[in-house]
């Protein structure tokens, strides 16, 4: 298995990123409104602080497995608010993301003492990694008519 490499997230990491979108991710950013994914990897990694890619090389170039970053709550400055997005090639490396994103929490912490978000309720594997990431579930709310799920993670 080839190791995995973070690097600051480039354009081209956002373009190859939305070309690839594991179905849930892009079903998410479509009832987040943005049926095409690339403005809206754009917009969220505009509104960062910072924006880290995974990546492998292949034989074929440079694989995104997924991104992800941390952007400041407007109105709320104890609150950070944290997204990953991912791509279909995760799926092996799953566990070694797992292991990875599990340092940046610490990270993001010291940013911020609150960490909140939303996630789409349908999707089971993103609901089941951010229970593994610590975070506690709030009541379901609806988002353009799709059912989300709010997280927080406190210091």
């Amino acid at each position: 298995m080839r190791p995995i490499r973070i690097v600051a997230a480039q354009d081209h990491h956002l373009c190859d990123l939305a070309r690839r979108l594991r179905a849930g991710d892009r079903a998410e950013v479509a009832a987040l409104g943005y049926p095409d994914p690339l403005p809206g990897i754009r917009a969220s990694a505009a509104s960062s602080l910072w924006v880290k890619a995974g990546v492998i090389d292949t034989p074929k170039g440079e694989r995104v497995l997924a991104v992800w970053g941390l952007g400041a709550v407007a109105g709320e400055p104890e609150v950070g608010g944290p997204w990953l997005l991912s791509t279909r090639s995760i799926e092996r490396h799953r566990s070694a993301l797992l292991r990875y994103a599990k340092t940046e929490i610490p990270a993001m912490h010291q940013q911020f003492p609150i960490l909140r978000g939303v996630v789409d309720a349908r999707y089971a594997g993103a609901v089941r990694w951010i229970g593994w990431m610590g975070f506690q579930y709030g009541p379901p709310m609806e988002i353009n008519g799709v059912p989300f799920l709010p997280f927080e993670r406190r210091v």
